[in-house]
C-alpha cells in the first residue's frame, strides 16, 4: 500500500537536491500566487543545475504575462517527456485540480515522486505523495521564498524576487486580507530592499484588465442579489457571458470581492458557470463568519474566510441551497 506523508521544508529540500529532472505545475486556471510561485521556484532550481520544466493546464492570465519572460511555461501537449522526475505541485493539494492534460502527463512518467507545496489545508491526501502544507502562510509564495532562501540557501535575484512579490500581493490583495501576517510584510520588505519595481508589478497584476473583463464585471454587478437579512450577497455569471467577452475563468478572480463592499453584507457568493456546465462557487467573508468548513461540506476548501468548491447541481437548486445555508450560518452565529 502506498503511504502519503507530511514533510517539512527540509524534507522537500532533500528531495529536490537528489533529483535531476524536476517538473513544476499548479492548479488549472492559475492565478498570481500559482504562477509567481512556479516561476520563482524554477529560477532558483535552475541555479542548482536542475533540468526544470513548468507545465500548466491553462494559459497564463494576461495580467501575469510579464512573468513568462522570466521562465518558460509550457503546455503538457508540447512539454518534453521524462522517464523519471520529481514533480512539485505548488498552490494545490489535489491531483484532480491540476487539469486533465497535466494529470495525464504526470501519470505517463513511470518513475516519479510527487510533492505538494501549498498554504491550502486538505483533508484528502493522494497515495504515495508528500505534502508540505503551511496554512498560516498568506500565500504559497511565502513558503517558496523560505524554501529558496533559508533551506536551499540560493541567492534571491531580482526576477525571483519579483515573482515572489507577485505571488504574495495576488493572494493577499496587496496585503488587505486577514491572512496577511507580519511575516508577509517582512518578506515584502526584503524583496523591496533587493530593488524590485513594486509599482510596476502592482500595475501589471491589478491594473491591466481587458475590456472584456470590465464588461463581464459590469454584467455581473447589474445582477447582484441579497438574501432577506441583507447579510449575504450573491451573483451568477453564465458561461455565455465569459464567451461573449472573450474572458477566461482566471480573469474573474477577485470579482467576488466586489460583493463585500456592499454595506451590511457579511458573506459573498459568486456562482460561475464553466464550459462543462459545472459551477464554481467562490465564497468570501469579511472576517466575522468562517466559511471554510461550510465549503468543505460541499467537497471544497480554502481558508477560514475564503473558500471555493465545484458543483454539478442545477443552477437554481444550487443557489437556493448555498444562500439558505449561508443565511443560517450568519444568523445562527450572531
Amino acid at each position: 500500500m502506498q503511504i502519503s506523508m507530511m514533510m517539512s521544508l527540509s524534507g522537500i529540500k532533500d528531495k529536490i537536491l537528489s533529483a535531476q529532472n524536476i517538473i513544476i505545475t499548479t492548479h488549472a486556471s492559475p492565478d498570481g500566487d500559482a504562477i509567481g510561485s512556479e516561476t520563482a521556484l524554477a529560477l532558483a532550481l535552475k541555479k542548482l543545475g536542475k533540468e526544470v520544466t513548468i507545465i500548466n493546464q491553462d494559459q497564463t492570465p494576461s495580467s501575469l504575462n510579464f512573468l513568462e519572460s522570466y521562465a518558460e511555461l509550457m503546455s503538457p501537449k508540447t512539454a518534453k517527456l521524462f522517464d523519471s522526475a520529481v514533480i512539485i505541485m505548488v498552490d494545490v493539494n489535489d491531483l484532480d485540480k491540476i487539469g486533465s492534460d497535466v494529470k495525464a502527463f504526470v501519470e505517463s512518467i513511470s518513475e516519479k515522486e510527487i510533492l505538494f507545496i501549498s498554504h491550502h489545508k486538505t483533508k484528502h491526501v493522494e497515495p504515495g505523495c508528500a505534502y508540505m502544507i503551511s496554512d498560516t502562510a498568506s500565500s504559497t509564495g511565502e513558503i517558496i521564498y523560505n524554501l529558496i532562501k533559508d533551506e536551499l540557501e540560493i541567492a534571491v535575484d531580482i526576477k525571483t524576487a519579483e515573482a515572489i512579490y507577485t505571488a504574495i500581493i495576488s493572494d493577499t490583495k496587496s496585503f488587505r486580507y486577514s491572512r496577511t501576517t507580519s511575516s508577509s510584510h517582512r518578506i515584502a520588505a526584503e524583496l523591496l530592499e533587493l530593488g524590485i519595481d513594486a509599482e510596476r508589478i502592482q500595475s501589471e497584476v491589478f491594473g491591466s484588465s481587458s475590456v472584456g473583463q470590465l464588461k463581464t464585471l459590469g454584467c455581473m454587478l447589474q445582477d447582484i442579489k441579497t438574501t432577506k437579512s441583507g447579510k449575504i450577497a450573491y451573483v451568477f455569471i453564465p458561461y455565455d457571458t465569459l464567451k461573449e467577452h472573450d474572458v477566461c475563468a482566471a480573469q474573474t478572480k477577485g470579482f467576488v470581492n466586489h460583493l463585500l463592499t456592499i454595506k451590511g453584507v457579511e458573506v459573498a457568493a459568486l456562482f460561475r458557470q464553466d464550459v462543462d456546465n459545472k459551477i464554481k462557487v467562490s465564497l468570501r467573508s469579511k472576517g466575522n463568519y468562517p466559511i471554510e468548513e461550510f465549503a468543505t461540506g460541499f467537497g471544497g476548501g480554502g481558508h477560514k474566510f475564503a473558500a471555493t468548491f465545484y458543483s454539478s447541481e442545477q443552477k437554481q437548486e444550487l443557489i437556493n441551497k448555498i444562500t439558505t445555508g449561508l443565511e443560517q450560518l450568519v444568523l445562527n452565529n450572531k
